[in-house]
């Protein structure tokens, strides 16, 4: 049953249902992936939902053998794909800021042309035109 609270958010009071299938959820703290072998409980409830939120290091044997233990006596059985690591980037190798000269230069300097003075000339002159 929904109320509103004096605070103004919405409570939800918490009802049993007769005869109702339990809905369990065997998630990534469940102790079942710490089990040996991997992946193997015991439901203790049968003829319930069950969904299986494997952790991110859970290899497919051991939710393969999950989904297998809780088949024996629930009802069905969901398997939720696994959460994604966070992605951790290594740390960029620090350079020195240079100029926008230095660099226009240097890769003139590394051009592959016929006449590289011709280049450096006209870089020079285009460079010298917008104040750089």
């Amino acid at each position: 049953m929904e109320r509103v609270s004096k605070s103004g958010g919405l409570r939800i009071e918490e009802r049993r249902v007769e005869n109702a299938r339990e809905f369990v959820t065997i998630g990534p703290e469940h102790e079942a992936w710490s089990a040996d072998p991997p992946g193997t409980f015991h439901i203790g409830v049968g003829g319930a939902f069950v969904r299986i939120e494997p952790p991110q290091g859970a290899s497919d044997e051991a939710v393969a053998t999950a989904r297998r233990c809780a088949a024996v006596t629930a009802l069905r059985v969901t398997v939720l794909p696994r959460r994604r690591a966070a992605v951790v980037l290594p740390p960029r190798e620090r350079r020195p800021h240079r100029k926008l000269r230095e660099v226009v230069l240097e890769l003139v300097e590394e051009a592959r042309v016929d006449d590289p003075a011709a280049l450096a000339a006209f870089v020079e002159k285009t460079m010298a035109k917008r104040g750089i």
